[in-house]
């Protein structure tokens, strides 16, 4: 019983106060009214940037018991942002919300919010006016909405944040964009791209290149190495092609490491030598002026003189022989000095044996 009584008395002072709360809203005929919480900024305002374009709305309520209309107008500090936004708004609690956008400044800042110029008149002007909390927005030194911590260049303005050779600093302030060693300045002097380290392709930076327009090989890569094979190969080429002159003209070839040696043609035999003689004699018999045909002769029955001058022409066209240089040579004439030195130790010790036998033998 005491609980059904109580629950009774619960939902009669319930309706008590929904009723009070009918009489005095309806008190007024006329009421707009605009609360803290009916105002909101996107972004969000932890999110605010200085010089950022933000956007805040407003909802104004009808408290009253009739149709009204009338303007919002805000207000950061004492300045008016943009123009009065007007409402109509329709009676028993319905609701009207407007917009504004501005330009969020530097330092902190709040926004106010106020209904005027009703009509029919506002009967409750407590109600008209609300204001944000106190907002500190993220500073941004160069204006292009990117907070200076999270800028790459936080005094020069840039919304893309570029950043073409990937360092701490963006496009906008770095004086070398792709980090070759030369400026942005000296590049464009050259001609050469600043964006880009090696503007002809050929595998030297721009900052070491004598030609950075011309994709070709360079002096300065050609005494790095870089076309080593390409000089060994052509040196080899103009070696073989002075070889191959050399060998035409009958001049031995530089062959490095090798040495070139000629062969001598064979010395004339004993028979051959006194052929030639005969022959001088036979040709010495014959009368002056006589002409002797010796062009079908063999070559043992020709002259001593053509034979001579056969020998030297072959000499003059000796043919030259590569030898190793660690072969072994025997300088000629070595071959007789031997015999000729082992013939005389030989003699010597015949000698002294013989002398050594003989002063044995006399004392016996």
């Amino acid at each position: 019983m005491m609980k059904k009584s109580k629950i009774l008395w619960t939902v009669v002072l319930v309706a008590a106060m929904l009723t009070s709360q009918k009489v005095v809203a309806a008190a007024f005929e006329y009421d707009l009214g605009i609360r803290p919480e009916d105002l909101t900024i996107l972004p969000a305002p932890s999110q605010l940037v200085s010089g950022q374009r933000a956007r805040i709305y407003a909802t104004a309520h009808n408290f009253g018991s009739h149709d009204t209309v009338g303007v919002i107008s805000f207000y950061q500090g004492p300045t008016l942002i943009g123009e009065s936004q007007p409402i109509s708004v329709r009676a028993t609690g319905f609701a009207d919300e407007v917009f504004i956008d501005f330009i969020v400044p530097s330092g902190s800042f709040n926004i106010l919010a106020k209904i005027r110029d009703t009509s029919p008149a506002d009967q409750n002007p407590a109600n008209d006016e609300a204001v944000t909390t106190l907002i500190t927005p993220l500073a941004d030194r160069d204006g292009d909405s990117r907070p200076d911590e999270q800028d790459n260049c936080p005094d020069v303005a840039n919304r893309d944040q570029a950043n073409n050779d990937g360092d701490s600093m963006g496009d906008a302030c770095d004086p070398d964009d792709d980090n070759d060693g030369l400026s942005d300045i000296d590049e464009l002097a050259r001609g050469t791209n600043t964006k880009n380290p090696d503007t002809d392709g050929d595998g030297v930076g721009d900052a070491r290149d004598t030609r950075p327009l011309s994709p070709d090989i360079s002096p300065l890569a050609r005494a790095s190495g870089s076309s080593g094979g390409s000089a060994s190969s052509g040196g080899s080429s103009v070696a073989a092609g002075r070889g191959s002159s050399s060998s035409i003209s009958g001049a031995a070839p530089s062959i490095a490491p090798a040495r070139v040696a000629e062969i001598k043609p064979k010395p004339q035999s004993a028979l051959n030598i006194a052929k030639s003689v005969g022959k001088d004699k036979s040709a010495a018999a014959q009368p002056q002026g006589a002409a002797v045909n010796t062009r079908n002769l063999p070559a043992g029955d020709k002259p001593a003189s053509e034979n001579a001058e056969a020998q030297d022409g072959a000499q003059s066209r000796s043919v030259p022989v590569v030898m190793q240089q660690n072969q072994p040579r025997v300088p000629r004439g070595t071959l007789p000095k031997l015999w000729t030195a082992a013939g005389l130790s030989a003699l010597f010790a015949g000698i002294f044996s013989f002398l050594a036998l003989r002063k044995k033998t006399q004392r016996e």
